[in-house]
């Protein structure tokens, strides 16, 4: 199942809604998604993000995301994945399941199975949340907060689907 996420709208979240002085930037080009920008450690910041929302049940039955990405090389990006609101994640609204990744200067292939991800709120890991449910995704994202402030970074990603394992 191929995503077709450059027909969603895509938007930017950075460390300036704590008051931090971080950029990110977001763009749809030549048929990719461009996230780039540069991390501050002014005001306590350290993060820029980007993100979408899709219809739930988007990736119902899947194992996991396949990305064809490249970007800055030696750098920590993360996956995140949005649910739908529940009972149980009510209390952690903003909350969201999380997996690490790195890009290469050239595109590459990254997997991320869903149950590798785990639920953060806040920058804390919530263990009493339950494994990731495919079908209750309403938005994916990327988010850097490496803390390396010296450089900026920029990740292209081609292609965003969902496989199953054989």
């Amino acid at each position: 199942m191929n995503f077709n996420f450059l027909e969603n709208t895509w938007f930017a979240v950075n460390d300036t809604v704590m008051l931090g002085s971080s950029v990110g930037y977001v763009e749809k080009m030549d048929k990719m998604l461009k996230f780039y920008g540069k991390l501050s450690d002014h005001f306590f910041g350290g993060f820029a993000s980007c993100q979408t929302q899709f219809e739930p049940g988007t990736f119902a039955g899947f194992d996991g995301i396949e990305m064809s990405v490249r970007g800055s090389e030696n750098r920590n990006f993360q996956a995140r994945f949005y649910p739908v609101q529940t009972d149980m994640t009510m209390s952690y609204a903003k909350g969201s399941y999380i997996a690490n990744f790195k890009a290469k200067k050239d595109w590459t292939t990254v997997k991320i199975p869903f149950d590798s991800a785990e639920f953060f709120w806040r920058g804390r890991k919530v263990s009493k949340i339950p494994p990731i449910d495919p079908s209750q995704l309403k938005g994916i994202g990327f988010l850097i907060s490496d803390k390396i402030f010296d450089s900026s970074f920029e990740l292209f990603v081609e292609s965003i689907s969902g496989y199953k394992n054989e």
